[in-house]
């Protein structure tokens, strides 16, 4: 998944945190890569 800064922040979590943990069976369609742009980032 490619992550820019158009993207709906709280629609992003939904998307990753359901590809991780719902699968029915199937964890080939799980997300394996993100990869987000510098400005989405928050680092610490």
């Amino acid at each position: 998944m490619i992550v820019d800064s158009s993207a709906l922040t709280e629609q992003v979590v939904i998307d990753v945190l359901a590809s991780a943990f719902d699968s029915a069976g199937q964890r080939c369609s799980a997300l394996r890569v993100l990869c987000l742009q510098e400005e989405v980032a928050i680092t610490p």
